[in-house]
């Protein structure tokens, strides 16, 4: 999975610098056109320059046409105005003037209608491809994910950037089906300042329409967490919705301000509008996290396994003060029951249970232990039964029943994690990080509030598990804003 990726990163690399240095290159120059209505002789056109910034040469005209080479002279802007000799008015004889931008490193553009320049259909070209290319290869990579059981943060991260990078897409596309305008030719023919301004426009715009959606959540995710910490007490884990909720409200009321208040001078709008166009994509990236997140643990927690599992590891978490099951630990004992016996019925195979769970300070034996007698009681033989007793969280579980089974197997096997089922993407990822291979998830099912929460969870440890990617694609967006407000507003 590494390499593929490894060579992702390698082309759009590539390929963004490909755009830059062909940007430097073709906007040395600047091929004006403009109509000649009045089909006037080249002698019967004047020019002028307001500031000498800019050096024209090879001016022609004939009867339709009148063109000319613009070339930088020095770092500023110029306006180049064509006037009939013996008119007043030249908008009367189809003339008017362009406004000149003289870059750094000897470039110029066109300022009106927006920044343009020689060539930048073919830069807007390869930006469309790496969008274009960056949604099938992450969706590609997402059902590479889930077709082989992977469930990780790094597929999250694939099918949030492949839905990222669609709705952008998406609405490119329906913008100018709407609009009546051909999608393809008018992407490639439109100036390069257009077609930057259409990504300011659509991350405002999905920011807005998710808006319903991030509200719904919000409030679902706080009220189960008012519900867990009536249940199991205050604990910072339990208030991910309340503050994923005034995170998302502070971050829209910023982006809307900003907005709203852009208009007045050019370095106003420009701070403003990158300020709330800024923040806007950056809660649109994560947003799209947090729905590539639901849908991943939700699969994870469909996902049943193949019936060829040697092992499997039951979860412990608390028991009653008599020793027995609480419902939802008896709840995935009773789940890996049920599979046991499926695989039994339908394969002959039969396999072995590792319960998983030391002994709190408030327990009168060990979880495994009192998982155990559950399975006896049930009628599990106690030779299939190896205990892990020495752990007290999560990923212990998972590492310390790794080294019962390997020390049991002495080779190869398939091993299952039963688990309740808002968790069951979280051992998935333990399970890859203590290296334990050929492993399936066994859902067990459990009250709702359980869920929301389970999803934040899973995406702060996206979030710190993806750090440098994240820390990545923040800068990357923030910086790709600010200039292209930058652009378009001294346009």
């Amino acid at each position: 999975m590494k390499r593929p990726i490894l060579y992702y990163n390698i082309l759009i690399a590539l390929s963004l610098v490909f755009a830059v240095l062909f940007t430097f290159f073709s906007a040395r120059e600047y091929r004006l056109e403009m109509p000649n209505d009045s089909h006037l002789a080249e002698d019967e056109i004047v020019f002028s320059l307001d500031n000498d910034n800019v050096g024209i040469t090879e001016f022609k005209a004939d009867n339709d046409t009148v063109s000319c080479l613009a070339t930088p002279v020095r770092e500023g802007t110029d306006f180049l105005e064509l006037t009939p000799k013996n008119a007043e008015d030249s908008h009367d004889f189809g003339f008017g003037g362009v406004r000149f931008y003289c870059g750094p490193f000897n470039t110029i553009f066109v300022m009106d209608p927006m920044l343009n320049f020689n060539g930048s259909g073919v830069v807007i070209a390869v930006i469309f491809f790496d969008i274009f290319f960056t949604a099938v290869f992450m969706t590609a990579m997402y059902v590479f994910y889930l077709r082989r059981a992977a469930f990780s943060y790094g597929m999250v991260a694939c099918g949030g950037i492949a839905l990222f990078t669609i709705i952008i897409l998406a609405s490119r596309l329906t913008f100018d089906l709407v609009s009546g305008n051909g999608w393809i030719g008018s992407l490639f023919s439109e100036s390069f300042g257009l077609f930057l301004a259409d990504f300011v426009f659509y991350g405002n715009l999905f920011a807005l329409h998710s808006a319903p959606f991030m509200a719904a959540f919000s409030v679902t995710v706080t009220v189960s967490n008012l519900v867990l910490i009536r249940r199991e007490g205050f604990r910072i884990v339990n208030l991910l919705g309340a503050i994923l909720g005034v995170l998302w409200i502070f971050g829209m009321t910023v982006s809307l301000y900003f907005d709203f208040n852009s208009s007045g001078s050019a370095e106003r709008g420009s701070v403003f509008t990158s300020i709330s166009s800024g923040v806007a994509v950056i809660i649109s990236y994560f947003v799209c996290m947090l729905f590539s997140t639901v849908v991943s643990a939700w699969l994870a927690s469909r996902r049943r396994p193949p019936y060829d599992r040697d092992y499997i590891v039951i979860l412990g978490c608390s028991i009653r003060s008599d020793g027995t099951l609480t419902p939802l630990l008896r709840g995935r004992v009773d789940a890996a029951l049920e599979f046991a016996r499926e695989q039994l019925e339908k394969t002959g195979r039969s396999v072995r249970f590792v319960p998983s769970g030391g002994q709190g300070g408030d327990e009168v034996i060990s979880e495994s232990e009192a998982m155990k007698r559950y399975l006896l009681e049930q009628g599990v033989p106690e030779n299939q039964i190896l205990t892990e007793d020495r752990s007290v969280n999560t990923d212990q579980n998972v590492r310390f029943s790794k080294e019962v089974i390997e020390a049991d197997a002495g080779g190869e096997y398939n091993t299952a994690v039963a688990t309740t089922n808002y968790h069951v993407f979280r051992s998935y990822i333990l399970a890859q990080k203590a290296g334990l291979k050929n492993m399936r998830g066994i859902s067990a099912k459990t009250k709702w509030y359980f869920f929301p929460n389970a999803f934040l969870r899973e995406l702060a440890g996206l979030i710190v598990d993806k750090k440098r990617l994240h820390i990545f694609m923040v800068l990357l967006l923030t910086i790709s804003f600010v200039l292209i407000n930058l652009f378009l507003w001294y346009s």
